[in-house]
């Protein structure tokens, strides 16, 4: 069964695909990439440093469950896990996924240009309302929504949609000089 992040009777999903029922159902369209997406084609190589740490720290948490305004130990949010997770790397982001969007802490990059350890800020009418994380190879890292656990999977899966990508942040440079991770 699909998901589609924030959807509902009057979601943006029935007002997105409602008018076209018909042309869906007789088979008139075709098939594109979402907008405001790209392909990445690249391979990333594993992550080392402080995005290393980060993406390994999400890992241990895969299973847990999604908890709006979670930080762990027993459950995160989106924004929660991410922040713990650089937290452990030695680098502090803000807690809120619009606290990231609005923070100029960090590197905006081009999808293109994507890294592991990088942060994928998603929403809609210019509001990120979502952040996951890259860990390389097509894959993310992320706590999808309510209802579901902490996962990692291809970012363009199906089972998983994305809304539309508003940015790309790179934090992993911002660890304390001399090291790569703090203890916290």
């Amino acid at each position: 069964m699909g998901r589609y992040h924030g959807s509902g009777v009057n979601g943006p999903y029935v007002a997105d695909v409602f008018p076209n029922a018909e042309r869906y159902e007789n088979g008139d369209f075709e098939v594109a990439p979402p907008v405001g997406t790209q392909q990445c084609t690249g391979t990333a190589a594993a992550a080392d440093g402080p995005a290393g740490v980060a993406i390994e720290f999400a890992r241990t948490k895969i299973g847990l469950p999604y908890i709006w305004g979670g930080v762990g130990p027993r459950g995160y949010d989106c924004s929660g896990l991410l922040m713990m997770a650089y937290r452990e790397a030695g680098i502090n982001i803000p807690r809120t996924t619009q606290a990231m969007q609005a923070w100029d802490g960090g590197e905006i990059v081009p999808f293109s240009e994507i890294q592991p350890g990088d942060l994928l800020l998603e929403g809609r009418g210019g509001v990120a309302t979502h952040v996951s994380m890259w860990t390389g190879n097509n894959n993310i890292i992320e706590a999808y929504a309510t209802g579901t656990t902490i996962t990692e999977h291809a970012y363009d899966d199906p089972e998983w949609p994305r809304p539309p990508l508003i940015k790309v942040l790179r934090v992993s440079h911002l660890a304390p000089s001399g090291s790569d991770a703090v203890t916290v």
